[in-house]
Parts: C-alpha cells; structure tokens; sequence
C-alpha cells in the first residue's frame, strides 16, 4: 500500500461515529411491538417488571432501526437508558443511534458513560472518539484516541478489542437482531484483523436494516482495505443514496473509484467536495484532505505536476497534516527525485507522531528506507530501519527484508543473506507467511543458498530426518550439524523450509516438515500450520480435521485462526462434497 493510501482510511477514526459499525428486516418484522404478545415477543420469563419494559424498549430500538424509523430508534433506546442506566451497552446503542440522526453532541455523553461503565472496552472508547471529532472538538477527540493506544495497544502491534467482543457476543445472545450490535461486533473483529468475521458481521448488519448506512460504509471500508475497491465503491454509492450530503461518505466514494482506476470520476467528486466545503465555511482539514485525494487521483493518471500543485495547496492550507507531505514524497519518488521525497517523508513521520496516526508509521517508515536506498543512501537507509526497529518491532520481519535488500544494494550478499533469514525468522515468529520475502530472495537469486542454509542447521538425528529430506530432486544436500546448531535453530530451521516448500508448491515436502515440527514441538500454531497444509494444499481432509481438533484443544491461536478451525471442523461435519470445500 502506498504510504499516503493510508491517510484516507484513517478518516474512519474520526468520522461516521469512529469506529461506528453497527442487523435484517423481513416483512413480518414490520408488525408493530405493541401488537405482538409479550410472552411471544419479549421471551422474558422470570425479570422484574422494569428489566421487562427495558427490553421491549431495547428491541422497539432495534426494531426501528431495521425499518429505517431512527428517530424511533434513538427515542427507544433513550427511554430504556433511562430505566436501566448502569447497562453500558444500552449507552452504546442510544450513542450509535443518536451519531445516526446527527446528534453527535447528545451521543458524547453516552459514550463517556459507556467508557466509565466498562473501563476496558477499546470499542466505547473509540465511538467516544469519533463523536468528539463530528462535533468539531478535534483537540479532545485526539486525547480520547492517544490514550486508547497506551490503554490498549498490543505488544505485537494493533489494539486490543478482546473485552469489547466479549461484552457485544454476550448482549447478541440476549437480543440476536439487534442491527446495532452486528454493527459493533463487526468493528470489534476488525480492530483484531479477523477479516472474515469482520466481514459477516457487517453483512449480518445490512440484511438486518438494509437503510441503514452506518453497515454499508463500514464494509466498504473493509473492502477498500482488502484492495477490493469496486466492492466498495457499490456499497459508497448505496450509502450515499440514503444520505447524499455526507461529506465524509463522498470521501469513500471518491477515495474508491480512484482506486478502482476510475479517476475521472474521482476527480469529479473530488472537485465536488471541495466546491461544496469552500460555499458553505467548511473546516480547512475537509477541504485539504479534498485537494490531496484530488492529487492522488492526478498522480495516478500520470499528471504529476497538476498532483504536486494540489498536494502544496493542501500542505499550505493544513500544516499539520501529515498526508500531503506523504503524497508529495510518492510524486518525487516517481520523478526520481529520492533526495526531496526522503525529507518528505521524513516530516509527514513527524507530523503522523505528533497526530497519533501510530498505524501509519511502518507504511512511511518503509517508503522513506526504500527510497533512501533507491537514491543509494544506504548508510541513511540503514538508520532508519534501525529506527523502524526500535518503535516498530511488530514489523520485525519487513525490516530486516529491507535491510537484506540495502545489503545487497553495496554488494554485500552475505550480510544480506543474514538479514533474509532474520526477515524469515521473525515472520515465523509472528505466525506469518513471508510471501514477499520469499519472493524478494528468489528474484535476487538467493533462495537455494538460504534453503542450503537452513538445512544445515536441521539435525541428522530424528531418524535421519533432514539427510532424508534432502533426497528429492532439486533439493540442496546438508553437509554436516553445524557446531552452533540447536533445537531452537532447528525449530526455526523446520519453520522456514516449510514455508520455502510452500512458496515452491511443494507440498509433500511442506508436510514433511510440519509434521516433524509438530513431532519436536507441539504447539497449537503449528498444528493450525499443518491442518492448513493438509486442507488446503494436500485436500486430505481426514487428517485436516485431526490436525485442526489438536489446534483447538492445545489453543494460543489468533482469533481468527480459531474461527478457522471451528469453521473448518463444522464443515467437516457436514453433508456432501460441498461441505468441506476449503
């Protein structure tokens, strides 16, 4: 992703609620509540009368919002805070609702009681932001967002929205059609990188309350992320048909046609948002965010000066704003021109720390060392990495790629090969596949010397595994134990050759290695490894199913590997061919 890509997507942080994600109306869902028994609707056996009347206001809410009735909805959801005021996601749903009819003032103060409720729900806290920043109280907005990083910022990047899930599944359980919480839910699996989820959350939302815009533009906003920018563009689009003057939508829209190549149109909406802010005293933010898209979109037609024009416009008018200098750098980059897009580079990193855009800074920290080394600035090259290193260690392995790569730049192939295997070693580490490490050593020549490498560092012992392993055609022969080998050497080294054999599509060698990995160590990660390997590549579904089991029952898989394998073992269940199809 180019670094000032990454710019627009952050106006989901500040806008649309924050993080606002927020589920499917048929027909006989139109029935008014009052006309429904309330045994049969409510399903409330054994609550006090006041939890009752709580809960049919909770779901008078619900209800309206899947019928389009916001008002309704904000009105319901009022009255039921009223009578239950300690339950925070009662709060957040009055909150979401009230952001929905342009109440973002009134929604403050529900979100800051939602926040003070729950004290760990990263969710709470990030609606609370972005209903600081609709109301223009940008410097409180920017408080809310820097302390949810230290609150909740993960050791291995990314924020930590574990509580919020927990509390948004366990209230679902209770009111399964809420359009709110499959909202909510949504945003909290893609704060964790659960993509999958993510995504059935947002789609649960809009076949609950298709009017409803907040699923739509979240979604949209996925599938812009996953480079799915025509998807997104239909989804803009739909939003937009329910609430044309949303500014921040029009944004999405224009953001994901230049991404999909439609660049006229992009132009078009772009120059349209800016008209439009300018005609009516807008905020200069709008209107230099206008102008650095409109760039963006200038630059990808080849117009790089008319790009740099509207790129200084935006600088001059937002001089903290760290996407025009980012822009600027790609547009000298692309004219040759290392030296300026270096410095540029390096004062939208100073403005993205003084913001708090932390997500963005690995993105400019990897444009600036490539264009250092581009420029043949190795020594400044390096340093930055270092830098990189140190405040980005999540990005372990993208760093040392880089490193091999500026290595090789001065023609030291041994100390880049060194920083190749430390690039593998760390993306093993982090459970990763390293495909475009793996791509950057084989277009340099370089992988049967790194294969060679980690083969002698496999033990002869296990049964005569690694001299049997180096039997098959093509495959580089293992000299001896070298005298630093080491289980955890060789751990690393069982890691790596499978993923080679992978990239290679060599799958039985691939399971060959996995398998006696799991023989070494028996890890939940590892069994994941090689269920993905069997189901995916071998399409041996007996021994996914038993390999996927063991990962479950030994745990410490990410989230999303676990809705993997519960995905996978339900599947396996199932009836027919079609059910197990990876």
């Amino acid at each position: 992703m180019h670094a000032s890509r990454l710019f627009s997507l952050a106006i989901l942080a500040a806008g649309l609620g924050g993080f606002v994600c927020v589920s499917r109306a048929r027909a006989d869902d139109k029935e008014p509540l009052a006309a429904r028994s309330r045994a049969d609707v409510l399903g409330m056996t054994g609550l006090s009368e006041t939890e009752r009347k709580t809960e049919a206001l909770r779901r008078n809410g619900d209800r309206a919002i899947q019928i389009g009735e916001f008002d309704d909805a904000a009105r319901a959801y009022a009255q039921a805070v009223l009578r239950s005021p300690n339950d925070p996601v009662l709060r957040l749903l009055t909150g979401v609702s009230l952001t929905t009819i342009r109440k973002p003032d009134v929604a403050v103060a529900q979100f800051k009681v939602a926040c003070r409720l729950t004290g760990d729900d990263l969710v709470a806290s990030l609606l609370l932001q972005g209903a600081l920043a609709q109301t223009g109280q940008s410097d409180a907005a920017q408080t809310v967002y820097l302390e949810a990083v230290r609150r909740y910022g993960k050791p291995s990047g990314g924020l930590d929205s574990s509580a919020s899930l927990v509390r948004l599944k366990a209230a679902l359980k209770t009111t399964p059609n809420s359009p709110i919480l499959h909202l909510l839910v949504g945003d909290a699996y893609q704060i964790a990188e659960n993509l999958p989820a993510a995504n059935a959350a947002y789609r649960t939302a809009i076949s609950f309350a298709p009017g409803w815009a907040n699923p739509k533009v979240n979604l949209g906003l996925l599938r812009l992320a996953q480079d799915k920018p025509v998807e997104a563009v239909q989804l803009f689009e739909s939003a937009l048909k329910r609430d044309p003057e949303n500014v921040a939508l029009q944004f999405f829209r224009a953001d994901a046609q230049r991404e999909a190549g439609n660049l006229k149109g992009a132009i078009a909406n772009y120059q349209r948002i800016q008209t439009r802010t300018a005609s009516r005293g807008k905020t200069a933010p709008i209107n230099a965010q206008a102008l650095t898209g409109l760039g963006q979109a200038y630059a990808a037609g080849g117009r790089l000066e008319d790009a740099l024009t509207a790129f200084n416009q935006a600088r001059v008018i937002a001089p903290t704003d760290p996407a025009p200098p980012a822009a600027i750098g790609e547009v000298q980059t692309k004219k040759r021109d290392f030296e300026a897009a270096a410095q540029n580079y390096k004062d939208a990193l100073r403005l993205t720390k003084a913001s708090g855009l932390f997500g963005t800074q690995a993105v400019l920290y990897q444009a600036l060392a490539q264009t250092q080394i581009a420029g043949k600035q190795t020594n400044a090259a390096l340093q930055t990495l270092e830098r990189a290193l140190r405040e980005q260690p999540e990005s372990a392995g993208l760093w040392h790629r880089l490193r091999g790569e500026a290595m090789l730049s001065v023609g030291n192939q041994i100390a880049a090969e060194a920083a190749f295997r430390a690039s593998l070693d760390a993306q093993a580490d982090a459970g990763v596949f390293p495909q475009e490490t793996l791509a950057v050593i084989a277009s340099k020549g370089l992988l049967d010397d790194i294969t060679a490498g980690y083969r002698a560092n496999l033990s002869a012992s296990g049964g005569g595994f690694a001299r049997s392993m180096n039997t098959a055609p093509g495959s580089v022969g293992v000299i001896g134990r070298p005298a630093d080998a080491s289980p955890e050497r060789e751990t690393r080294a069982l890691i790596a050759l499978a993923a080679i054999a992978q990239y290679q599509s060599k799958t039985a060698e691939e399971l060959a290695y996995r398998e006696e990995l799991t023989r070494r160590r028996s890890r939940g990660a590892d069994w994941f490894a090689l269920a993905d390997a069997y189901d995916g590549r071998a399409r041996d579904a007996a021994k996914a199913k038993q390999a996927y089991r063991q990962a479950l029952n030994l745990g410490g898989l990410s989230d999303a590997q676990t809705e993997r394998a519960r995905l996978r073992m339900k599947q396996f269940a199932g009836v027919g061919r079609e059910a197990v199809k990876p």
